[in-house]
């Protein structure tokens, strides 16, 4: 006899919700079979028994159509999480005979929760997750993992990878396990030039002329270095309440308040909304333009005035 799993959520949960109870159930990477019914009894009969010798089967239902109520004379039919048979049943909400005392222990429900797209919360979704799979980050290898990744799906898989390590991981093990090398050094450029680590921030800017366009390389640099200009004209609150940046984009763009003056910040933006506009015109000077002015951004006053 089969126990039945309910999985509630959107089409793009499924996948992440199937990892979750499968580790519950003690059988991670196991294979799933996929299969489709028209009824409550077409798929509980099916997946009633196996043979003898037969390994424990677990099946996925998508129901495109409607199953109909569940037909509760089949109570009978359905195990706890210990049976050899598991159906993973794929559904939008809960039906509500499922929910009834009867069923408790015969049936398990993993539900869907939505990745929130800004602050803490978001954080506290992947630090949850990350717990879930016996992971440990620092705060800021959270903060990174929040910036790097949108889908949910991407950040599940990258803390997966990262639990293998089997220790507390920090922002540089997040950094070297979960980027590429042209995102690597893009990132590193952009925090080497908050902190204003003028040596390393040059360096890696020629590593990045070898492989990265030069449009997406300023577009990436006037979103961090907007929130460095508009935290230091009107403040770290200000920014957080009217543009709710990412933490991690946040706290680097604040270690750049520290570092530049405000008519550096200013002008170093102003220059890259022009090198934007004057590249996408086909008016522009290329990486040279780029070069002048991280060089005199680099160059203005040091502390904040």
């Amino acid at each position: 006899m089969p126990h039945l799993v309910l999985l509630l959520g959107e089409p793009s949960s499924i996948k992440g919700l199937v990892q979750r109870a499968l580790e519950d159930l003690g059988a991670p990477g196991q294979e799933v079979t996929r299969r489709s019914y028209q009824s409550w009894s077409d798929l509980l009969g099916d997946n009633s028994s196996c043979g003898l010798f037969a390994e424990r089967s677990f099946v996925l239902v998508e129901v495109e159509g409607d199953l109909g109520p569940f037909p509760l004379h089949m109570t009978p039919l359905l195990e706890g999480p210990e049976a050899d048979n598991v159906v993973l049943l794929a559904v939008n909400q809960l039906p509500k005979e499922l929910s009834q005392g009867e069923l408790k222990g015969r049936v398990s429900v993993y539900r869907d929760e939505p990745l929130p797209r800004f602050g803490r919360d978001r954080i506290r979704w992947i630090e949850n997750q990350a717990r879930g799979l016996g992971l440990s980050i620092s705060s800021d290898g959270l903060a990174f993992i929040s910036d790097a990744f949108e889908d949910r799906e991407e950040i599940s898989g990258e803390l997966r990878k990262l639990s293998m390590l089997g220790r507390a991981v920090s922002l540089e093990d997040v950094r070297s396990l979960c980027l590429g090398d042209g995102q690597r050094n893009l990132v590193s450029f952009l925090d080497l030039l908050c902190a204003r680590r003028d040596v390393g921030a040059i360096k890696t800017l020629e590593a990045l002329k070898r492989d990265q366009d030069l449009l997406p390389l300023v577009s990436a640099t006037y979103n961090r270095f907007r929130l460095a200009f508009y935290a230091h004209r009107f403040g770290e609150g200000w920014v957080n309440r009217n543009l709710s940046p990412r933490p991690y984009a946040m706290k680097m763009a604040m270690r750049a308040v520290e570092a530049y003056p405000l008519a550096a910040l200013r002008d170093f933006v102003w220059e890259l909304i022009r090198i934007n506009v004057m590249e996408k015109m086909g008016l522009g000077a290329g990486w040279a333009r780029f070069d002048m002015a991280v060089f005199g951004l680099l160059n203005s006053s040091r502390g904040r005035r």
